[in-house]
């Protein structure tokens, strides 16, 4: 199937492509400069010694949320979307995971990343004396809320799922993706070791200031989210995301490329606070379909809300959306204490 989706006819012929696709790609350090900054940032010594960066958003006695970051969005919010916070009377505190952006890497496999993570969302929750908080996973950070779940407990009032991935059962729920990101996905799950040729190719691309370009291959076939990125505000976040996910490198992508193909179901099933999924119908990535049918595996404790006119950038496009259902899943919850 990948070999029928880059049009090559043999391995070695994609072995060429990627190679070719790498070219001059050069190794990263750390320190891009690319990054929007809205909110206020800080820094916690995690339990192995980590220096561990999040910042904050909204009041400072507002309803706590942990917002986990995705693959490409990073951790900033747009004007609307911070203001909205105020409004609703929510915190949201959003971490840095490890080779993203400043913060350090971590040692471990890259099949433990979720749960390791867990363990810093922990103690960031014990750095700010918060006794509990909801979780709030975008794009694939949705992973990742919900290995931070399985791990805390009743300390996660609920878990929130904006614009998420879902546990992949079957490849035909890559068949929706752009033709781009089904080379990704379909290099992630069959031959993983291929995958630093890709992403050191969108790399070497953003290093040259295809920003631009790089978004509209990325949603060529989402036209809600080329009309949002038409706005100066979001085109500007979303840019900014993929810089501070490659500030140090391949490393980062690589790590979320491996594991929002695979089934994760079984960490879903070791939490047990409530669901809410809030997604674009029109979401190029994570098909609606998908959605739904893990919505019916969830069963009562999952809520699906569904903005008909939305697409992947939802967080972006209609932040009056999401956090009215984000309230309400608070409600669902008990109010975070």
């Amino acid at each position: 199937a990948l070999l029928s989706k880059t049009g090559v006819g043999s391995q070695t012929e994609l072995v060429r492509l990627l190679v070719s696709l790498n070219g001059a790609a050069d190794d990263r350090g750390a320190g891009s400069s690319k990054f929007v900054r809205r909110g206020e940032t800080f820094r916690f010594r995690q339990r192995d010694g980590r220096m561990v960066p999040f910042h904050r958003f909204g009041p400072a006695d507002g309803k706590p949320f942990i917002l986990f970051h995705g693959m490409l969005d990073g951790c900033d919010l747009t004007e609307a979307a911070a203001d909205l916070l105020d409004a609703h009377g929510l915190t949201l505190f959003a971490p840095e995971r490890p080779y993203f952006g400043s913060a350090a890497g971590a040692e471990g496999t890259i099949k433990s990343a979720p749960a390791r993570f867990a363990c810093d969302v922990e103690d960031l929750m014990d750095h700010l004396d918060l006794p509990r908080a909801g979780l709030i996973g975008h794009m694939a950070g949705s992973i990742y809320a919900f290995a931070a779940g399985a791990h805390l407990g009743e300390r996660a009032t609920a878990i929130i799922s904006v614009a998420g991935g879902v546990p992949i059962l079957s490849a035909d729920q890559f068949t929706p993706m752009s033709p781009r990101q089904r080379l990704v996905a379909y290099t992630a799950r069959y031959t993983p070791k291929l995958l630093p040729f890709v992403l050191r190719a969108g790399i070497r691309q953003l290093d040259f200031g295809g920003e631009e370009n790089f978004m509209r291959a990325l949603y060529e076939q989402a036209p809600a989210d080329l009309a949002a990125i038409d706005h100066d505000d979001v085109a500007e976040i979303v840019a900014s995301g993929y810089h501070f996910t490659i500030a140090q490198g391949h490393r980062a992508f690589e790590i979320d490329s491996y594991q929002v193909v695979r089934d994760w179901s079984a960490t879903v099933a070791r939490s047990t606070a409530p669901v809410t999924l809030i997604h674009g119908r029109h979401d190029p990535v994570v098909h609606i379909a998908s959605v739904e049918a893990f919505a019916a595996r969830l069963g009562n404790r999952a809520q699906l809300c569904t903005d008909d006119n939305a697409g992947q950038l939802i967080f972006y496009s209609n932040p009056d959306f999401v956090f009215d259902a984000l309230t309400g899943a608070g409600g669902r919850a008990g109010a975070p204490a």
